[in-house]
């Protein structure tokens, strides 16, 4: 596909300038006549980059600049031509011009210099972003040709096409004298955001580097070194391949970074250790969890997580499958035999690591990549923003009777401007969780299965502390179920007790498809104690809340249950719910502390007991 534009009335005036100086555009004076020549900037959609052709005839490479911009979805060619025009030097014979000075002298007229000026700006948009730093450049016979790879994220670039040797300034103005300043070194790729720099070759932008990394191919050996090295050399707008066909066994703490602007393409598998003791090690010997040093895992307090692999603050950058191959392997059987029994939220318990730490990334996408089998959660984001996870196949499942506890897809930590979108999970746990202040967060065609579902929270577990969640959208799922107790759809969960405090704001579900699952929607603000949220005092304000169009079957009468603490804050809005219970009864909705007319649902409630729900 290609698309051309005329940019006539931005670029006749410099081709005029260009071809003849003494044309009337800046002239006080028509000087000359000339054919206007038709400028043409053409823009061809190839399959894996645009090219890019304009028409600069006589214009000096040193006279363009070209700019990429808006998240690498425009490119913009500026230029300024110069030009002083001064009368042609008389070189008649000394007789010649006595004669001539003498017959003219009552008409003589005083020279003319002429100083031209003009600079044009055209900015072009590209259907999908583009990738700068491997973008190809080349200025020859008056055509300005561009060769620009697509990609999924950017940052603004600035692409200064060459280098060259300014002339002498010392004449120009101070404008040019400063546009000058700015270009008499070597021209580089300015990536603001990032601060990547490379320097450019007078006709093509310099190849980035790329690392393949090398495996031992044995799962006794720890190819962690390995990938460390690969970071170190390509980290910075370069190029890390995790090959085919490839195993690669991680039985060290592994810390993939730096990565700015850079692509990681995983094909292989990558597989953690299976030594639950060496994981383990703990350098203090501390019965209490909270104190003890793991030097084989990173440390995270909030609900005592630890992890093994960190993509640690990566930024405009890209994990990705391009077969759909690469693969992460937990090993996480021999943990959940390990942990048989046990809560991950109580002290004392068997620390679990989770599989992939993200943490402090900045405009970072994840894309067609498989995970399997976390000793716990599959994904934790953290102190991250701008994170776009897509195309995502997650499976946690147990060959024997020890169920893949705690094994989230996601929990997101102090996160904004999150998105996950067309993926499909089998997990023993949440399918994403929305933990403390993740704001801004988009879930769009997904499929989860076996998981206690889409959950904002749990929030307000530590005292003192303040969560926040908003600004939550959540559309077009499918929640599948095995009929297990703990199979969930749409779900709030909040501590109560002497505990923290929690906001929940502009939250929507959308568009919901149920099978088989016991609680298809739930609001619970007595998570952990019940007691508590029946008789103390309110701890969570939830606000704006909807549940819109829900459609499929439970596997009892239970459809929704809505538990909001007693005088708490509960804006909550169920709209065209039409889930079928799988047993023929009526549906049931249970509510407390929140009305029918408040719901949009007929509600049953509860009597309380001894701080106990009883339900009828």
């Amino acid at each position: 596909m290609s698309f051309s534009r005329s940019f006539l009335s931005d670029f006749h005036p410099l081709f005029r300038l260009v071809e003849d100086p003494q044309s009337s555009y800046g002239s006080p004076s028509q000087r000359s006549s000339l054919q206007q020549r038709q400028a043409v900037v053409d823009v061809s959609d190839e399959e894996k980059e645009y090219v890019v052709r304009a028409e600069l005839p006589g214009v000096q490479k040193k006279d363009v600049d070209v700019h990429i911009g808006n998240d690498g979805r425009s490119l913009t060619i500026e230029g300024h031509v110069h030009h002083t025009h001064k009368p042609t030097q008389d070189t008649s014979s000394t007789t010649q011009k006595a004669e001539a000075n003498e017959q003219s002298k009552d008409s003589e007229q005083p020279a003319e210099t002429y100083d031209y000026r003009s600079t044009f700006s055209r900015t072009v948009w590209f259907p999908h972003a583009v990738d700068g730093n491997n973008t190809r450049a080349n200025l020859a016979d008056g055509i300005l040709t561009l060769n620009l790879p697509k990609r999924m994220e950017s940052g603004r670039q600035k692409i200064n096409l060459f280098y060259f040797s300014l002339p002498d300034v010392s004449s120009l103005s101070e404008g040019i004298k400063l546009h000058s300043a700015i270009w008499r070194n070597e021209l580089q790729i300015d990536r603001e955001l990032m601060g990547a720099t490379a320097s450019l070759t007078s006709k093509s932008v310099s190849k980035p580097p790329t690392c393949i990394v090398p495996s031992h191919q044995n799962a006794n050996i720890s190819d962690t070194s390995a990938v460390h090295a690969a970071f170190k050399k390509c980290g910075k707008g370069g190029r890390i391949i995790f090959s085919e066909n490839t195993n690669y066994t991680l039985r060290e703490l592994t810390i993939m970074s730096p990565c700015i602007d850079c692509t990681v393409q995983l094909e292989g598998t990558i597989q953690m250790a299976d030594n639950i003791t060496y994981w383990l090690k703990n350098t203090t010997n501390s019965p209490n969890v909270t104190d003890q040093t793991y030097p084989h895992l990173v440390y995270y307090p909030f609900q005592d997580t630890v992890a093994y692999l960190i993509l640690k603050d990566w930024s405009h950058s890209t994990l990705i499958s391009k077969t759909g191959k690469g693969l992460i392997d937990g090993l996480g059987q021999l943990w959940w035999d390990a942990a048989a029994g046990q809560q991950v939220l109580f002290p004392k318990t068997l620390r679990r690591p989770v599989l992939i730490a993200l943490d402090g990334a900045n405009n970072v996408t994840v894309d067609n990549i498989a995970m399997k089998n976390p000793a716990m959660w599959f994904n934790w984001v953290i102190d991250s923003k701008n994170v776009l996870y897509k195309n995502i196949r997650l499976s946690a499942l147990s060959a024997n009777k020890n169920p893949p506890a705690n094994a989230d897809g996601w929990d997101t930590y102090r996160t904004s401007h999150f998105e996950l979108r067309d993926s499909h999970v089998v997990s023993g746990d949440d399918c994403f969780s929305f933990k403390g202040n993740s704001t801004y967060v988009n879930i769009e065609n997904v499929y989860c299965q076996n998981s206690h579902g889409i959950s904002v929270g749990s929030l307000a577990q530590y005292p003192g502390v303040l969560d926040i969640v908003e600004h939550v959208k959540v559309k077009n799922i499918t929640f599948v179920g095995d009929g297990g107790s703990s199979n969930n759809g749409a779900r709030i969960k909040v501590w109560s007790g002497p505990v923290g405090t929690a906001i929940v704001n502009d939250i929507h579900y959308e568009d919901l498809l149920i099978e088989n699952v016991t609680n298809p929607l739930m609001v619970d603000s007595c998570y952990f104690s019940s007691a508590y949220c029946a008789t103390g005092k309110p701890i969570a304000s939830i606000t704006n809340v909807t549940v819109t169009n829900v459609t499929g079957t439970s596997t009892g009468p239970v459809v929704s249950s809505i538990i909001c603490p007693e005088g708490s804050i509960c804006d909550i809005k169920l709209k065209d719910i039409n889930i079928t219970p799988r047993t023929g009864a009526a549906p049931i909705y249970r509510c407390f502390s929140v009305t029918s007319e408040e719901l949009g649902v007929d509600c049953t409630y509860p009597t309380v007991v001894n701080g106990t729900f009883k339900w009828p």
